[in-house]
C-alpha cells in the first residue's frame, strides 16, 4: 500500500503458505497480495546455508515479481532477516523484513508518546469480588482444595525465601514470609 500496490510474501516451506494466506485474509490484507510463495528451505537450512537461502528466496521473489506482478516483497520468516538488500539489488523492488518493520513501528508508537486506549475494547476489567477459588471448590468438586493449595504455596514460598540467595541478592523478594504474598523490594 505505501510501498507498492501489490506485494508478495516469500516464506520458508510450502506448509506455511496456507497459514500465511489465512492470516492475510483475517487482517484484510489479501486483496493486494499477489502471491505467497515458499522457497523450499526450512529455517534450519536457511541458517545453515545462507548462500543457498539467498538464491532460493531471490528465485521465488523473482517469480512473484515477473509472474504474479508483485511490486514489493515481504519476507515471511524471521529467519530471513538480512536478505533484504540482496533481493532488492537483484530485483529492484522494495523488500520488507517483518521483524524490522514491527520494531520500527513499535519505536514510532513509543516515540510519539502513544498508548493503548483505555476506553471500550482495552478498558480495565470491572472490579469484582472473588467468592471462591479455585473454581473446582466453588463447584463443590474438590472441597478443601483451595486451602490445601494455599498452604503448599505458603510453604514453598518460605523455602524459596530461605534458600534462593540469588534472587534475594538481586533485590527481588518472591514471598513476604506471611503466606506467599508477592511484592517488590527496593532495588
Amino acid at each position: 500500500m505505501m510501498i507498492g500496490r501489490a506485494y508478495a510474501v516469500v516464506t520458508t516451506l510450502q506448509r506455511s503458505v496456507p497459514a500465511i494466506e489465512d492470516r492475510l485474509r483475517l487482517a484484510g490484507l489479501s486483496d493486494r497480495c499477489a502471491s505467497v510463495r515458499a522457497a523450499g528451505m526450512s529455517t534450519l537450512e536457511v541458517d545453515g546455508d545462507p548462500g543457498a537461502a539467498v538464491r532460493a528466496v531471490v528465485a521465488e521473489a523473482r517469480k512473484a515479481v515477473e509472474i504474479d506482478h508483485a511490486e514489493a516483497i515481504c519476507l515471511g520468516c524471521a529467519g530471513m532477516a538480512g536478505l533484504e538488500e540482496a533481493i532488492t539489488t537483484k530485483l529492484g523492488v522494495p523488500v520488507i523484513d517483518g521483524v524490522g518493520a514491527a520494531v520500527r513501528l513499535a519505536e514510532a508508537i513509543v516515540g510519539l508518546g502513544l498508548r493503548t486506549s483505555k476506553v471500550s475494547t482495552y478498558a480495565a476489567p470491572d472490579a469484582k469480588k472473588i467468592t471462591a477459588w479455585p473454581l473446582s471448590t466453588a463447584l463443590g468438586l474438590r472441597p478443601g482444595a483451595a486451602e490445601a493449595g494455599l498452604a503448599r504455596v505458603a510453604a514453598r514460598c518460605g523455602q524459596m525465601a530461605r534458600s534462593d540467595r540469588t534472587l534475594a541478592g538481586a533485590g527481588l523478594r518472591l514471598c513476604d514470609g506471611m503466606g506467599g504474598g508477592v511484592r517488590d523490594q527496593e532495588r
